[in-house]
């Protein structure tokens, strides 16, 4: 650290006890890995579960489902500018190990940790709010002129993602609804494992899947 680094000011967002809490401040422009522990301990943020299990955590640029940030790189060079939000997220040493990110054709990302996720038509447009409002309403516009392809995607569970040990799979969510991996179909109750590079689709909606 120098006397040159720059200060970015952003709105930095943690969960205390499920709750949401926010700051303003002043964050030195610095790589994720050397501002964490400094943002830990100001906070007062626990280090230990409840269970004695270790916690470590991350920064997400926009959102805590986001992809987290580069841990070598300047948040600078990762988009952060000034009135970002950011979020510092707690992640149990098993959670690193049980990730998976989809990405949708428009770039917007979303990071799976639960158990078990429930992809429906609003889920995915809730993910690209989170990327960007603008486009979000442009999708809305959309549906009310019945001219986008996320009508193809069910309004109820169209697929559920999940992960048993170490192995992330999905499945469809019920009949009547097309879901695809790397072109084929996946059948109705059938669970079929998902592996980093895959391409899913659900209806007309393709997915990029990353297992980080």
């Amino acid at each position: 650290m120098t006397s040159s680094t720059a200060y970015i000011p952003v709105t930095l967002h943690w969960r205390e006890q499920g709750q949401e809490r926010a700051q303003d401040i002043e964050c030195l422009d610095l790589p994720p890995q050397e501002l964490l522990h400094t943002l830990v301990s100001l906070l007062h943020l626990p280090t230990t579960t409840t269970n004695g299990q270790p916690l470590s955590y991350e920064l997400c640029l926009g959102a805590e489902q986001r992809a987290p940030l580069e841990p070598a790189a300047l948040l600078s060079a990762q988009g952060v500018r000034v009135a970002s939000h950011l979020w510092l997220v707690a992640i149990q040493a098993e959670q690193r190990r049980r990730r998976c990110l989809l990405t949708l054709p428009d770039g917007s990302e979303a990071v799976i940790c639960n158990a078990a996720q429930t992809i429906t038509r609003k889920w995915l447009l809730d993910v690209i709010q989170l990327r960007s409002a603008a486009a979000f309403e442009q999708e809305k516009e959309r549906l009310a002129q019945r001219n986008s392809r996320f009508l193809t995607v069910s309004n109820n569970d169209h697929c559920v993602i999940s992960v048993d040990e170490q192995t992330w799979k999905v499945r469809c969510g019920r009949a009547g609804v097309h879901v695809k991996l790397n072109d084929r179909i996946v059948p109705p109750t059938a669970m079929v494992e998902l592996r980093h590079g895959d391409r899913l689709k659900l209806g007309d909606i393709a997915l990029h899947i990353s297992i980080i």
